[in-house]
């Protein structure tokens, strides 16, 4: 498919099939609109409490990737379904939020 002619086609996966997602930019500004106002440390911690330890460092890493990606010289982080699905929760949030233009744009 040609970039001038290409659409995008939503197919439904069982996340259970899923490991890692690839992350990037965009997919860090989404995280970072729904955090809001909670700070990262609240945010880790509450990652803690539903018993899957998200360090505040890591979420920084995943809100601003491109810091990473230049490191590692690739166009993208590989971030496991888990932790997202984690940081999800922890805000309160479906996981579909975090892939949805539409969620952000809401909030």
């Amino acid at each position: 498919m040609s970039s001038s002619n290409s659409k995008k086609f939503i197919t439904m996966i069982d996340v259970e099939y899923i490991d890692k997602v690839r992350w990037d930019s965009e997919l860090g500004n989404r995280l970072k609109v729904l955090r809001g106002k909670t700070s990262r440390r609240k945010l880790a911690d509450k990652t803690t409490e539903l018993g899957r330890r998200v360090p505040q460092q890591y979420i920084q890493q995943l809100e601003q990737p491109s810091f990473s990606i230049n490191r590692l010289k690739s166009d993208h982080l590989t971030v496991s379904l888990e932790i997202i699905q984690v940081l999800a929760e922890a805000l309160g949030v479906e996981l579909t939020d975090i892939f949805t233009k539409s969620a952000v744009i809401s909030r």
